[in-house]
């Protein structure tokens, strides 16, 4: 993009590279969603074993203030 900033091809090989990289929250949504407020938030169930609860969350850049993510 440096060399030849109108270069089409090479523009959409990077968007696609973005996306696999950093997919749109509506994407990754969790069955936690929404849980864009503390009212909206869900409890995560722990493991019987540990009583450790863990899960793969991804914070998007809209949560937490009242509009979701995009």
């Amino acid at each position: 993009m440096v060399l030849d900033p109108a270069a089409v091809d090479t523009r959409r090989n990077l968007e696609l590279a973005a996306m696999s990289a950093w997919p749109p929250c509506s994407k990754i949504d969790d069955q936690y969603e929404p849980n864009n407020s503390a009212a909206e938030a869900k409890f995560l169930t722990p493991d019987p074993n540990t009583l450790e609860a863990k899960a793969d969350l991804v914070l998007c850049p809209e949560d937490g203030t009242g509009s979701g993510c995009r």
